[in-house]
């Protein structure tokens, strides 16, 4: 057995069996996938036309079914619909950036698993359930096959009234994607700024170490 060679850098693994442990928060992804999907289809089903709503909250919160083939919240922008080959364009770089994305987080939550940083690890659970949860929508959803094409979206709110444009139209996997988004920003920014206030502490202390050693010897 070849032995390895000091100050070589260890290769990124995947830990399969990681993904077993409650503390990996695999299951979290699970269940919101699972949520994300039947939510979905419960809305599809209920709702059956595109536009259709039904109010939760009146004049806040609707449920309004949206097919959506662009980004996530649906109306941020639109395309032309007679414009069919930049719609087809728009709609296979979205698929390739929703299984990039699915395939990079998967891999960086496995190659983590290890460190056991129980945070992160539901973090990343929550942006895997939700790349995974509009993929399968992408990917999958087109009117040859399910007789739509695009996402379901539905949750829908206005922070204006009903006469504006709803501030948003998305579902579970666009607000796992951005939950998840948001808490990582803020535990990066918060762990970035502990690092530095520990390694000034550090310095500082050494600083002081050296000033007295000095100050002894005179």
């Amino acid at each position: 057995m070849e032995e390895k060679k000091a100050g070589t850098p260890e290769k990124s693994k995947i830990d399969w069996k990681g993904f077993l442990s409650f503390k990996s928060f695999a299951w979290l992804a699970l269940v919101l996938f699972a949520f994300d999907l039947i939510t979905k289809w419960v809305i599809q089903g209920t709702l059956k036309t595109d536009g259709a709503s039904v109010p939760v909250i009146d004049g806040f919160w609707y449920l309004t079914l949206t097919h959506n083939t662009f980004a996530a919240f649906g109306n941020l922008f639109s395309i032309d619909e007679g414009n069919t080959s930049l719609i087809i364009a728009v709609r296979i770089l979205l698929i390739a950036i929703s299984w990039g994305m699915s395939i990079a987080i998967a891999w960086y939550w496995g190659t983590r698993l290890k460190k056991k940083d129980y945070l992160l690890n539901a973090i990343l659970a929550l942006l895997f359930a939700g790349a995974i949860g509009n993929l399968v929508d992408r990917t999958f959803y087109w009117t040859g096959t399910v007789g739509f094409d695009g996402v379901i979206d539905f949750m829908c709110f206005y922070l204006s009234g009903t006469g504006n444009e709803p501030f948003a139209i998305f579902n579970v996997a666009d607000a796992c994607l951005s939950v998840g988004i948001a808490l990582l920003i803020v535990v990066i920014v918060i762990r970035d700024f502990l690092k530095n206030k520990h390694e000034t502490a550090a310095e500082q202390e050494k600083e002081q170490l050296g000033d007295e050693t000095k100050g002894h010897k005179d």
